[in-house]
């Protein structure tokens, strides 16, 4: 009887276990969306162009010479805390992976010539924490940089129960199926950006989204992996996209 009496505890325990997972992450799991960045509150001015504006931006040609030396800015959506009054984008400082990436677009001795011979990074000491447009530009300009590269990383997430969570309610199950998923996608958009004039050369971007299923015990874990390598692919995409265009630009200025 006493036997019988534990068993039954035990089974219990694991059913209100199961019950507990459950519904701690009742939402299902909807997949994660695409992330949009917007440019106007980095340049309003481009929001508001006149026939005139749009006729001299098209008999405009701005000129540069290669190999240049871009500078590189990394703006990211504002923390709630930061927002009012700023805009919705502040300057992010980049780890060390992201700008030993950028520096890899240097020319390096025995490889094919590239179109950039040095990279300057602004800083949020140069530019303050919420720079627009031609804030950048001067601080461009301070750091002898004829063309400008601003890039802003916009980022959604999201978790929640898949249909293998079913599993769940069975003792094995709560403990080897991956019932959860984790999902994170990372957008990277780029303006190459004439310096003296503020008109833009080119555009680039890069894209990774990132999925799991995982168990439930794992979901925090798992989502900082996935974020983590989701971040690292969209933009190893940019900097693949902004050499192509600068090696496009590169080209044109020698016809």
């Amino acid at each position: 009887m006493a036997c019988y009496s534990v068993t039954r505890i035990a089974v219990v325990s694991v059913m209100f276990l199961a019950c507990s997972v459950a519904a701690g992450c009742s939402a299902m799991y909807c997949g994660v969306s695409r992330p949009a960045a917007d440019l106007k509150p980095l340049a309003p001015e481009l929001a508001g162009f006149t026939d005139e504006t749009v006729e001299a931006y098209l008999k405009s040609r701005p000129e540069a010479d290669f190999p240049c030396t871009p500078a590189i800015a990394k703006l990211g959506s504002a923390s709630g805390a930061d927002f009012a009054g700023h805009g919705e984008y502040e300057m992010r400082m980049m780890e060390s992976e992201e700008a030993e990436g950028w520096r890899k677009l240097v020319t390096k001795e025995g490889t094919p010539a590239s179109p950039v011979e040095d990279v300057h990074f602004i800083t949020p000491m140069l530019s303050g924490a919420h720079p627009d447009l031609k804030r950048l530009r001067h601080v461009a300009a301070m750091l002898h940089a004829p063309i400008l590269l601003v890039y802003i990383e916009a980022c959604n997430s999201d978790e929640g129960r898949n249909a293998a969570a079913m599993g769940y309610w069975t003792i094995v199950g709560l403990f080897v199926v991956p019932g959860h998923t984790v999902g994170h996608h990372s957008v990277c958009q780029a303006l190459l950006v004439d310096t003296r004039t503020g008109l833009i050369l080119a555009t680039a971007e890069g894209d990774a989204k990132r999925e799991e299923n995982v168990l439930p015990g794992a979901v925090e874990i798992a989502a900082r992996r996935v974020e983590r390598r989701s971040r690292a692919e969209a933009v190893a995409g940019l900097q693949a996209d902004v050499i192509d265009g600068l090696r496009t630009l590169a080209t044109n200025a020698r016809k």
